[in-house]
């Protein structure tokens, strides 16, 4: 009803446009005719004319759109918005989940899914300069998500790479115990190698997701790849691609981001393994680790080029250990020859890189793996190393950060 009166007043402002003006100008024209007479001018019905005349443009200007936009259910701001906006979300959400115009707010999901809408994200405040929220997925997971400052500066729209990481038990990216949350632990310190590596020139800046299952043992706890992230497209500005995602895992966790990475090419484009043991990387039929001969299907995909993982852009990883850990180089060698054919494998240490990157050597030729991972974690100055190269490498194979289309 209001939308309607206010059509009404913007239709007659528009119709008593023409009229006024009329009247204005020929008021101007008497009082100029009567000047050849000599007769005394008059400008003061012509400018209250002329005022009319203007008010009442102002006033169709103003009641027209605010009418229109009511009528259709919309705002003034979606006259100008177009449909321009639309399709710049479903071209987003073709290429993956869409993300939201700012950081997590509570119920706003641009993907349009009740179920990963539904997931609240906690603000746990600022760490190591950028912000961190925390999660429980529905499988029992807990993510905590470390949000960049770049991602927090004022008017940035880009949406960002993903690094997901396997929290290793006990806290710790070196899986040493320390009594604190290990996700929170883990969030913190790969931010602040991140923040390093960006401030070198190094490095673009990442969201880091760390998932920390319940319970304890090295086992590779199953994670829900393609629900977190359906979470994570749906509360914060990411890239949706497969090509700006990459895993990451740390000691008994290293070869279980590996065997993520391998068994779902068209999630990952790179994974990251820190001072670890891989007794199998590869798949067997069975899902069971052990079978490296077997290779799986998941294995044959990759080679072949599965859906998702094109071929001028197949799966990267970087198998990394700190100086004089020779169990780990020993592992890291020997599942470089067993992910031959899979995927591009980059050897490296904390002290220095392995010569000529991007080779895989022969199994035949190096020594046996170790058959458990170390029982401490590297030393901080070597673990900060190795992870602001991870950030380097990935940054080296990953999408840069974007701008957000319509945003």
């Amino acid at each position: 009803m209001g939308a309607a009166v206010l059509l009404v007043l913007a239709l007659l402002s528009v119709v008593s446009v023409p009229l006024l003006l009329r009247v204005t100008v020929r008021r101007l024209g008497e009082q100029r005719a009567g000047r050849a007479y000599e007769l005394e001018t008059d400008y003061r019905s012509a400018t209250r004319s002329g005022i009319g005349t203007l008010a009442a443009v102002v006033c169709a200007a103003g009641l027209l759109p605010a009418a229109v936009g009511g009528l259709t259910g919309g705002s003034p701001g979606d006259l100008t918005a177009g449909s321009d906006g639309g399709r710049a979300e479903a071209a987003l959400a073709g290429s993956g989940p869409s993300p939201v115009w700012g950081p997590y707010s509570d119920g706003a999901a641009a993907s349009g899914d009740a179920a990963p809408s539904a997931q609240a994200f906690e603000d746990l405040g600022e760490v190591g300069e950028g912000r961190l929220y925390s999660s429980v997925r529905p499988d029992g997971s807990r993510v905590h998500v470390w949000l960049p400052p770049q991602y927090l500066a004022a008017g940035e729209r880009r949406a960002f790479p993903v690094l997901v990481v396997r929290a290793p038990e006990g806290g710790g990216a070196g899986g040493a115990a320390d009594g604190s949350d290990p996700g929170a632990v883990v969030a913190a310190e790969y931010g602040r190698a991140s923040l390093a590596e960006v401030r070198e020139g190094g490095a673009d800046p990442f969201v880091i997701a760390v998932v920390d299952h319940p319970g304890e043992g090295p086992a590779c706890a199953a994670l829900d790849h393609a629900g977190l992230r359906a979470a994570l497209g749906a509360h914060f500005r990411v890239l949706g691609q497969r090509t700006a995602w990459a895993i990451a895992g740390a000691g008994a966790q290293a070869a279980c981001a590996v065997r993520d990475a391998v068994d779902h090419v068209s999630a990952y484009r790179a994974a990251v393994g820190m001072n670890g043991s891989y007794p199998a990387v590869r798949t067997a039929d069975d899902g069971a680790p052990g079978d490296a001969a077997a290779g799986g299907a998941a294995a044959g995909d990759a080679a072949a080029g599965a859906p998702g993982d094109p071929r001028d852009r197949p799966l990267r990883i970087l198998l990394a250990w700190p100086v004089h850990d020779d169990a780990a180089a020993r592992s890291a060698r020997a599942a470089a020859g067993d992910l031959r054919g899979v995927a591009g494998v980059r050897l490296f240490t904390s002290s220095a890189p392995a010569p000529a990157p991007e080779t895989v050597p022969t199994a035949e030729t190096l020594p046996a793996p170790a058959e458990s991972p170390p029982e401490a974690g590297p030393p901080a100055g070597d673990r900060s190393a190795l992870l602001q190269h991870a950030f380097a490498y990935l940054t080296e194979h990953l999408d840069e950060p974007a701008e957000v289309p319509g945003g």
